[in-house]
């Protein structure tokens, strides 16, 4: 296999702030977190034109498993294209970091799920929290938020429920006091509808 050591540099880096770093975190694993990164990354570089690229903080996580070309080495990171996004699978913190300095528009990282108990130093400029609110995963969320996101001082947390309804809405905005956004349904990540495209790009305002 055969391994460059370079950045791509396919796209023409659009803005002229810092990298603009979004975290992203299941409740708990199979909530969607992983999907809704890739989703989110497509949209960024095919649409909106940014470079873009996602760092993935989980050693056991599966956005290796996207990899199509050869590799490449920046900083110390190792990572791969995949429709013009950068990847780079299994990386730490310090990584992270690097990578925030090497001139991205966006740097997407996913961060392992909430009831691992592991956690990072915050680099992220906003955190994108993903749960269900189903009856069988209600505890795991309500976890989460007493112990995570009351006692944490981190900024700017957007919260989301995968399939919710408007009664679960009510029910967690009465207890913790903060809203929720439903989580849709989204198909292919990379192969996104008119209605994927507009709620994708709402997320990022």
């Amino acid at each position: 296999m055969k391994i460059f050591s370079n950045l791509s540099n396919r796209i023409k880096q659009k803005k002229v702030y810092p990298t603009e770093i979004i975290g992203l975190q299941g409740v708990t694993a199979g909530v969607g977190a992983t999907h809704l990164t890739v989703a989110l990354a497509n949209v960024l570089c095919s649409k909106e034109r940014y470079r873009v690229a996602v760092a993935e903080l989980r050693g056991d996580g599966r956005i290796a498993n996207l990899m199509e070309e050869a590799w490449f080495a920046s900083e110390g990171c190792v990572g791969f294209a995949s429709s013009g996004v950068d990847y780079y699978p299994k990386v730490n913190i310090d990584q992270v970091r690097l990578l925030s300095g090497k001139g991205y528009d966006y740097l997407l990282v996913l961060y392992p799920p909430a009831d691992t108990g592991v956690s990072y130093g915050e680099v992220a400029h906003r955190r994108i929290v993903i749960g269900s609110l189903q009856p069988w995963n209600y505890r795991e969320y309500q976890k989460f938020m007493r112990d995570i996101f009351i006692e944490r001082d981190v900024p700017s947390w957007d919260l989301y429920g995968q399939f919710l309804t408007g009664k679960q809405k009510r029910k967690f905005e009465a207890e913790f006091h903060v809203p929720i956004r439903e989580l849709p349904v989204i198909g292919d990540p990379f192969c996104l509808g008119k209605k994927d495209l507009e709620y994708l790009t709402s997320l990022l305002v």
